[in-house]
């Protein structure tokens, strides 16, 4: 059971202590004790000739095994005794003279053989069988056996009596043959009898039937999966019950019985050859490996890997392309088609439905995003509409009339278009936690319920740094403070924090486990310095990660976040939304998905509150970078990414426009810098 870091805390008002491990197990508590069943007559004479049965299988002779019976007194203590025969024997191997107390340890007994013969263990997990070995024939090499240890027996005389119903899945291949033969005849040739599907069907069934009137293993295995029992045709006229056969008749249909029985008769015990051996790259490795571990430890139980997916009847008339404005800076368009690359959302089909009365064929179109709002049940049909928030780049049709949508985009789908809602693959917690929020605590808004609740992984490969994220998984720290709760410690290995670490980056394509050192290399600040001054946006005497050090401790990042020594202060409760401390950003976030994020938050995540701050028309602190809104998003993704180096360098600052008066603390540190 992971850590869920469930520390007591006071309510609201302070006055009242909330304890949720004690919560919850007084919610568990109160479910109440499992119910009492009802006492069950039980046969005396059936239950002693069943034990008598079982004794004498163990190693009981029937005259010891009937004094056990009679006595009460099994011959060994419980710590002496080893198997289900623990449920018969006493602590100090004494006999049980409480006539109901013997029979109570007669059906334990009984039941505990009875689990053993038919291994229900084998699918159930049931607390004592854990060693508890398969009551089925080793089959990994069953390829390979001799077919004189196979127990045909009576079989072909349990077919010729039976065989199955005509019109049957299973109808007997002879009669099927029959059938075959007359149609041929019938037609004056065999071409076109059959569909090819039916040809093939019967010629398995056929290959299958002369296997096992020839005693081949082929034959052997598929009937019995087709039934099991037929093995024991009147073979309980000279043997006991208890020797029947124990494998279950399961319902599979004929194909499957064929792709099983071709699997079983290839098991023989020999690893295939080397260049039919599946070597998976590094990339594939962490991939197949970290899908085991997401199960392992449920990690799709509270977020999402992959996005909800909506099929729609597409008005395209309706459809609005998102416009690219001003304020958006042309390299980020250019990074953001790198990053999601456009998908086309016309699936090719068309669908037929009613608006207005009046019938329509429409393209059908998907997307993935997430649910915005929900129509209103009160509304009248025609007016009732789904508002979702798009995910990823997405064109609706192509060429000069094609209509590109970018991420983040509001998409209005009315009900009566609707054709799919495909859940996304995990997250169900976050999306129950979401309804609750919206009721609870933030009034409806499910954007601020989405920013409290466990956020989706969508593309995080692409988002945080290897290394941060294996030391994440191995010891979770918090870094949002609008969530509702914390990631719990799951207690894993290095080497599976490793490897889930790598999925993520494997499945997004992102380099792993070497990344680049991007802004905190010294041949790239270099450069960049010289190409500023060579623009004229540095003089000669200014640092370029200096000045950029003045852009992240601007009078922006500090409304929401901690930066620079400088701590979140909150001016208004109702409003105000603490981000992460930016101290962590160095070591979390990838380079180019920073950069992309600063340039338009709700590119990358929809229903965030970080608005954008630097936007391409923005008209801002001349002073910084000639006040070019480009260099302001470079030199704060820098800054961020060289942040232990300039408050090593620097220190705390705070950034002063010119001509305003610094506060006491900055003239303390000595202004500018």
């Amino acid at each position: 059971m992971p850590q869920l870091y469930l520390d007591p805390y006071l309510d609201a008002d302070g006055t009242t202590t909330i304890d949720p491990a004690a919560d919850i197990t007084a919610f568990l508590l109160a479910q109440g004790a499992p119910g009492e069943y009802p006492a069950q007559n039980v046969a005396q004479e059936s239950l002693d000739s069943l034990v008598e049965l079982y004794l004498k299988k163990s190693r009981f002779s029937e005259a010891a095994a009937r004094d056990i019976i009679k006595t009460g007194k099994f011959p060994q203590a419980l710590s002496e005794t080893v198997g289900d025969e623990q449920a018969l024997a006493s602590e100090d191997g004494s006999a049980v003279s409480d006539a109901a107390a013997w029979e109570k340890k007669k059906l334990e007994y009984i039941g505990r053989k009875t689990i053993t013969r038919y291994g229900c263990y084998a699918c159930h997990d049931m607390p004592g069988y854990e060693l508890a070995r398969p009551i089925g024939v080793a089959l990994q090499d069953w390829g390979r056996k001799d077919t004189s240890k196979l127990g045909f027996e009576h079989l072909e005389e349990f077919l010729h009596h039976h065989g199955e119903p005509q019109g049957s899945e299973f109808e007997s291949t002879a009669r099927r043959v029959q059938v075959a033969n007359e149609k041929a005849y019938a037609g004056g040739a065999a071409k076109g009898v059959f569909t090819p599907e039916e040809e093939e069907r019967e010629m398995s069934a056929s290959y299958f039937y002369d296997s096992l009137l020839r005693h081949g293993r082929a034959g052997f295995v598929w009937q019995k999966l087709r039934g099991p029992r037929t093995y024991d045709y009147e073979k309980t006229e000279t043997k006991g019950y208890d020797e029947r056969l124990r494998m279950p008749k399961f319902p599979l249909k004929e194909d499957e019985i064929e792709a099983i029985a071709t699997f079983v008769l290839g098991l023989v015990a020999d690893p295939p050859a080397e260049e039919y051996i599946y070597t998976p790259d590094e990339r594939d490795q962490n991939r197949i490996e970290g899908e085991a571990l997401l199960t392992k430890y449920n990690c799709t139980g509270c977020h999402m890997v992959d996005l909800p997916k909506v099929t729609f009847a597409a008005n395209l008339d309706d459809i609005l392309g998102t416009e690219v404005t001003a304020a958006d800076h042309p390299a980020a368009l250019e990074m953001l088609l790198k990053v999601r690359p456009p998908e086309q959302a016309l699936t090719g089909a068309t669908k037929e439905i009613v608006i207005d009365d009046e019938k329509q064929v429409l393209p059908v179109a998907s997307f993935h995003g997430l649910l915005a709002s929900r129509p209103d049940p009160d509304e009248d049909p025609e007016f009732r509409e789904y508002g979702f928030d798009l995910w990823h780049t997405a064109d609706f049709g192509t060429g000069d009339e094609a209509k590109r949508l970018l991420p983040g985009a509001k998409i209005t789908v009315p009900e009566a278009q609707m054709i799919e809602m495909t859940p996304g693959r995990g997250g169900d917690f976050a999306e129950w936690l979401v309804e609750n929020l919206m009721v609870t605590k933030t009034g409806g808004n499910r954007q601020l319920a989405w920013q409290a609740s466990p956020p989706p992984l969508y593309q995080e490969g692409l988002k945080v740094q290897t290394p941060w994220l294996y030391q994440f998984l191995l010891e979770p720290s918090k870094i949002r403070y609008t969530t509702v709760l914390r990631m719990p410690r799951f207690n894993m290995s290095e080497h599976e924090a490793r490897v889930l670490a790598n999925y993520f980056a494997a499945v997004d394509g992102a380099e792993f486990p070497y990344q680049e050192k991007g802004p905190s290399d010294a041949d790239y600040l270099t450069s960049i310095e010289s190409q500023y001054k060579a623009d004229g946006l540095l003089t000669a005497d200014q640092s370029y990660l200096h000045e950029s050090w003045k852009a992240l401790n601007g009078p922006l990042c500090v409304k929401c976040h901690s930066v620079a020594g400088k701590k979140f202060k909150v001016s208004d409760p109702a409003k105000d939304i603490q981000g992460p401390n930016l101290n962590v950003v160095q070591n979390r976030l990838r380079a180019d998905w920073l950069k992309l994020w600063i340039y338009n938050p709700k590119w990358i995540t929809p229903y965030t509150s970080m608005p954008v701050n630097f936007a391409n028309n923005a008209d801002q602190w001349q002073d910084l970078f000639k006040g070019k809104p480009e260099a302001h998003v470079t030199g704060t993704r820098d800054a961020l990414l060289n942040y232990t180096r300039l408050m090593e360098d620097v220190g705390p600052a705070e950034y002063v426009p010119p001509g305003t008066a610094a506060t006491p603390a900055a003239a303390a540190q000595g202004g500018e810098e």
